[in-house]
């Protein structure tokens, strides 16, 4: 099996593991797949925006420092 060292955006190193085994591999399958890591915070206020929140008050949690 072979694994891969990579760096994420925020210089945070990560190993990445392949769910398929070598031994195991069917060529119909595409290849496992290494896509950048979201950076700390990136999908807050969309998150919170689903969540009901509107980007005032949002806003008002960041300035807490509650997000």
């Amino acid at each position: 099996m072979t694994a891969v060292v990579s760096t994420s955006p925020l210089a945070r190193s990560y190993l990445f593991v392949p769910a398929n085994r070598p031994d195991r591999y069917d060529k119909a399958l595409a290849p496992p797949r290494m896509d950048a890591i979201p950076a700390l915070g990136q999908h807050t206020d969309a998150i919170l925006g689903k969540l009901g929140y509107a980007q005032a008050e949002i806003d008002v949690l960041r300035a807490r420092g509650a997000v």
